[in-house]
């Protein structure tokens, strides 16, 4: 309420959940509101939902008044806390701890099928949230407050190491994991305890509270204690991947002090006086980076809080020395891999929420940081990510860091001494794009992710930058290979488009107009599957796609690609409709050998709407499909209307036209006369001047048909004329004897 300046008494707190294991462990609307904190056991992955109410909540009844309600409660705070003759505190207590130690290490927590459907019951889980749950046991709180201090019970000297030994032992876990907790509120007192107090008493306690805590640090920091917690979490590390899965709860609770004194307070990978004395001095620092890699590595379910303590840890480590460095890329078994590809690509534990997206989206950028700020570890990353490439997800959310690291990778290293790998990567992008799965009808516009692919865009951008495409020349014919595209280099040099001097190509410059060819016939046209939507589906991926064509236009010599470009549009822009031509700003339809205009060949045409006309247009086409009626009508005779020619002979063009009268059929359905003033034979376009119209004049009248020779005569006008216009002319026209009367509209 605080952090948000709301009113407390507007505050509700629905339910508390388990995010790792995706159970719900307690439903806060029973609560009283004289529960504590600690009677829920809050730990790392647990989940607090929170709601900011525009209104008071209504109060929950107290624990005293279900009490008179004669609801049996146990009050486990007094069972816990009797340390008097015959108490029970340290009975249970100890009870609970060799219940711990004696469960057995499993793969998977067992199952109650007794109600029906399978439940896990995790038994370790049930006595760690008990314990949890009760105020700390002032036994084990003595002895550590002793052992911070050096001192015995009697006042005399002691050995510190044997002290802490004893407190934090590997072979005693579960006990060890429970004296850590209590360090750790110690050494990490909550900020708010003293919220719903006044301000200015508030203010003194914590800053009481934090001097205290300082305090406890640095004594707790010479005393061993420090060194002790560090053995335990190597040992820890070292032991199998079932057992380290068992000590999840530990060493997040490990991490946390070791963070605290390695680090400075309130910095990120600022490390503190005491934690480089302990660099320096510990003679099992390399187990304990291993430590925290296996803790990623082996142990899925792990809290983003932990993994982003790791990360601090082992960028410190990796930044205190290059023998870190190469320890960390030489172990075996690719962990090193492992570790830096599940971080980059990293999409949080357990079920989704708001906040477990945002700790995933940070746990990947401070991997990505963390990469290139390390100069020797950004030279072996590379090769590691080259191999993860295959294995992502194309529909991941999560790998735009991914992608990111290797852009900035592609630009830093040496060109000469990575160019195996640089071609590598090349081969690997090319791969992952032809094995890229399409959109359909269903998942189109719900779940099909485009991220990936533009991350695989981008990346070839950078690559054809590198080095003019060269680092793609294995890779682009696999692309057209595998989703069977005709290459552009093939396509094109059986029609003459080659270099502009008409040079043959060379080897690189065939790789990056292949590589057009597959992105625009393969990513950004779906000619190959007509009716689905192309895999380059969205905005951002269709855009990136056409920066690839642009790039690798860019980077062929002599302006070979724009040459073939060109030359690829000019073909697209012949095949269409006229109203698609002249809606593109093209109005001639130019042949890319002699710039002369040619023929239509779209393949197909259909029939003109005339106004409510189309199912009967639909249903004439399904008639021509059939081979009699269709040779029939083949056969018949044209109307006069409808032949652009002079009574029937061939069809007349080009310069034949210039003078000549001809009636141009409209959109509208009426025809207008006109006279040819003039032919370009550059854009096949004529010039043509509309005839004034004739009016018509009612019958029986007395009135004489207006002069119009005074008239101003209309502009001419300049279009392929076999082509028309858009909403005017069709381009059916007939030539006119010359003693024609003008048409009337």
């Amino acid at each position: 309420a605080r952090r948000f300046n709301h009113d407390v008494k507007m505050v509700k707190l629905p339910n508390l959940s388990n995010r790792i294991n995706n159970n719900p462990t307690h439903n806060l609307q029973t609560a009283s509101d004289d529960d504590l904190v600690g009677d829920f056991a809050i730990d790392d992955g647990k989940e607090l939902i929170v709601i900011l109410m525009d209104k008071e909540v209504q109060e929950r009844a107290s624990s005293g008044s279900k009490a008179q309600s004669n609801i049996s409660k146990l009050d486990l705070s007094e069972l816990f806390n009797d340390e008097g003759e015959g108490g029970s505190c340290g009975v249970f207590f100890d009870t609970l701890i060799s219940v711990l130690e004696s469960l057995p290490v499993t793969d998977t927590p067992p199952t109650d099928e007794s109600r029906g459907a399978k439940q896990k019951v995790d038994t370790h889980s049930l006595v760690w949230d008990l314990l949890l749950a009760m105020p700390t046991n002032v036994g084990v709180n003595d002895k550590v407050q002793r052992a911070s201090r050096g001192a015995a019970p009697d006042g005399d000297s002691m050995m510190v190491d044997s002290d802490w030994a004893s407190l934090v032992d590997f072979s005693h876990f579960e006990r060890s994991v429970y004296v850590m907790q209590v360090l750790d509120s110690f050494l990490r007192p909550p900020p708010h305890l003293f919220s719903s107090l006044s301000p200015q008493i508030a203010d003194h306690l914590t800053s009481q509270l934090v001097d205290a805590a300082q305090d406890f640090r640095s004594s707790f920091i010479k005393s061993g204690g420090f060194e002790a917690v560090l053995r335990l979490f190597v040992q820890s590390g070292n032991a199998d991947k079932k057992t380290r899965h068992r000590n999840r709860m530990g060493n997040a609770c490990a991490l946390r002090i070791l963070s605290d004194c390695f680090l400075e307070s309130g910095a990120t990978i600022a490390v503190s006086i005491e934690g480089k004395e302990m660099v320096e001095s510990f003679s099992g620092m390399g187990d304990f980076l291993k430590s925290l890699v296996y803790i990623i590595v082996d142990d899925e379910g792990v809290a983003d809080t932990a993994i982003l303590r790791v990360l601090r840890l082992v960028e410190m480590l990796l930044k205190s020395g290059a023998a870190f460095t190469s320890s960390f890329t030489e172990m075996p078994g690719d962990v090193a891999e492992k570790f830096l590809t599940s971080l980059l690509l990293w999409e949080g534990s357990g079920s989704p929420s708001t906040t477990s997206i945002q700790s995933a989206m940070k746990i990947r950028k401070y991997t990505e940081e963390m990469i290139l700020a390390t100069p020797m570890l950004s030279t072996s990353a590379l090769p590691c990510l080259v191999k993860a490439l295959k294995s992502i997800d194309p529909f991941s959310d999560g790998s735009s860091e991914f992608f990111s690291v290797l852009m900035k990778l592609v630009g830093s290293v040496n060109r000469e001494e990575n160019a195996s790998q640089l071609k590598d990567l090349g081969s690997a992008v090319c791969n992952k794009l032809a094995t890229y799965p399409s959109p359909n009808g269903d998942n189109e516009h719900i779940d099909y992710s485009t991220r990936v692919l533009c991350g695989c865009l981008r990346l070839l951008i950078s690559l054809i930058e590198a080095d003019d495409g060269k680092f793609l020349s294995e890779g682009s014919s696999h692309i057209s290979t595998a989703l069977g595209i005709t290459p552009w280099s093939q396509e094109f040099s059986s029609n003459g488009h080659w270099d502009a001097d008409g040079t043959a190509i060379n080897a690189d410059d065939k790789a990056l107009v292949d590589l057009m060819g597959t992105i625009f016939d393969g990513f950004i046209s779906s000619a190959k599957s007509p009716g689905s939507p192309p895999i380059c589906c969205d905005r951002d991926s269709r855009n990136l796609a056409f920066n690839v064509v642009a790039a690798a236009a860019q980077a062929c010599s002599g302006g070979t690609g724009y040459v073939v470009l060109v030359a690829k549009v000019t073909s697209i822009i012949s095949n269409v409709a006229p109203t698609i031509r002249h809606s593109w700003g093209q109005n001639a339809s130019l042949d890319a050998g002699n710039n002369q205009r040619s023929t239509n060949t779209v393949k197909y045409s259909g029939l003109k709407n005339q106004g409510c006309t189309c199912y009967m247009n639909s249903f004439l086409q399904q008639l021509f499909m059939m081979p009699v009626l269709r040779d029939k009508l083949c056969s018949a005779e044209v109307p006069t209307i409808l032949r652009s020619t002079g009574g029937g002979g061939a069809v007349e063009k080009g310069e034949d036209l210039v003078g000549k009268k001809i009636s141009l059929h409209w959109d509208c359905g009426s025809n207008y006369d006109a006279m040819v003033d003039s032919y370009n034979e550059k854009t096949g376009m004529h010039t043509i001047s509309y005839c004034l119209a004739s009016l018509s004049v009612p019958r029986g009248g007395n009135q004489k048909p207006p002069d119009l020779s005074n008239l101003p005569k209309e502009l001419p006008e300049e279009f392929v004329l076999s082509e028309g216009r858009p909403g005017k002319e069709t381009g059916a026209f007939e030539i006119l004897p010359n003693n024609t009367a003008s048409a009337t509209p």
